[in-house]
């Protein structure tokens, strides 16, 4: 199971995960180790009554019992490192925002919702819930916290009538001001405006 969470031999050292198990394997070879030394050059010392082999006996059984609670406690963290495989799914998650209006609603997604290559869909609706077939789509994205001006894009329209957009990177991280320009038809514009948030 812990192979198939970590899924990478890199995670073992990149992640806190990988570190955690490293560690259990490592004390577990150390207490076999142990329990072969003992089984096979200490336990005839202390049986034929060698009180040398008495005393090494019952440090290596200390030691043994120490390592075990070693493990136990290793294991424990456990519950605080989340797996790589987790780790991965959860940066995939998009961001997504909701955007209600008395003429118009939206739900922006961006997809994954952390910095870089992201792709943004978006599926609107009328003030009433109904489908709003707008004839284009245009949208921003903003960071003025990081001096970032607004990023504009048209979106296309896609066969099971949302909008997208493919070819647009969030350098940073933070919250991002998002504006949908809708043309509803030759004689309206509605204009939609929201933040979302970005992942590192």
């Amino acid at each position: 199971l812990a192979i198939v969470q970590v899924e990478r031999p890199q995670a073992l050292v990149e992640t806190a995960y990988g570190n955690v198990l490293l560690a259990k394997l490592g004390l577990v070879a150390i207490l076999f180790g142990l329990a072969s030394f003992n089984r096979y050059r200490v336990t005839a010392k202390a049986a034929s009554g060698q009180i040398a082999g008495s005393r090494q006996l019952r440090r290596i059984i200390t030691s043994e019992i120490a390592i075990i609670v070693a493990i136990i406690a290793v294991v424990a963290l456990w519950r605080f490192t989340p797996p790589p495989r987790a780790l991965i799914a959860a940066a995939a998650q998009p961001a997504s925002v909701h955007i209600h209006t008395e003429k118009a609603m939206a739900d922006v997604s961006v997809t994954p919702g952390r910095v870089g290559p992201v792709t943004i869909t978006v599926s609107l609706l009328n003030g009433e819930f109904g489908s709003l077939n707008a004839r284009e789509l245009r949208l921003s994205f903003a960071n003025p916290a990081a001096g970032i001006e607004p990023i504009e894009r048209q979106a296309t329209k896609q066969a099971d009538g949302s909008w997208q957009v493919g070819d647009l990177t969030l350098p940073v991280a933070g919250r991002w001001t998002v504006e949908l320009e809708i043309l509803v038809s030759d004689f309206e514009m509605t204009r939609l405006k929201e933040t979302v948030e970005i992942r590192p």
